[in-house]
């Protein structure tokens, strides 16, 4: 089994250009701050979606870590979600 550990950002390891890499990041950040609001409040998808303003789907999807790049980007449905949940 090889191990790496990483010093800084993961997305820099696996070699994406510095911003793309700091964008992916940021990206990872705050997807993982709303799964953790999420299911410490212990809310249902359903309610979840509401206050998110997104689609059932879309917390299906981030609570399962699948937003892809489109979502993501063109949505933006979760810029402002820390502040809803």
């Amino acid at each position: 089994m090889i191990t790496h550990v990483t010093e800084g950002n993961i997305f820099d390891d696996l070699g994406f250009e510095p911003e793309e890499a700091e964008n992916l990041k940021m990206r990872a950040e705050l997807m993982s701050a709303l799964r953790e609001q999420i299911r410490k409040e212990e809310l249902p998808e359903a309610m979840a979606a509401k206050r998110l303003g997104a689609t059932v789907t879309q917390v299906r999807n981030l609570l399962s870590g699948r937003i892809d790049r489109s979502a993501a980007e063109s949505g933006c449905w979760y810029g402002q979600l820390l502040d809803r949940v």
